[in-house]
């Protein structure tokens, strides 16, 4: 799923690079189809990065466990509970944005 998505994320920087081409934006047909290609990946792939945001969040805060500080302890074992829940949510809107759309 995740090797999905970041072809996704990928298509979707090509997109936006494509459209701010001369050659596209004079073919009007085109630039709406690239556009619309683009902002129907747009949702997926701003909940991906969110999720790898937090993904990374959540590994920095584990690695703080290993401070000698408690208070830096306790902290980080809060972000941790926060980031797991965040993380779990943001999998299951990454599901449902994969699903295959309704084309009515």
């Amino acid at each position: 799923m995740y090797q999905k998505l970041g072809e996704l994320e990928k298509k979707f920087e090509e997109l936006g690079g494509r459209l701010s081409d001369p050659a596209v934006i004079k073919d009007n047909a085109l630039y709406q189809r690239l556009s619309r290609e683009r902002a129907s990946l747009s949702a997926l792939v701003e909940t991906y990065r969110r999720y790898k945001k937090t993904k990374k969040e959540l590994d920095d805060n584990k690695a703080l466990l290993a401070e000698p500080d408690e208070e830096i302890r306790k902290m980080a074992k809060e972000e941790i509970t926060r980031e797991t829940g965040s993380l779990q949510t943001l999998e299951k809107e990454l599901k449902v944005l994969l699903l295959p759309k309704d084309p009515r």
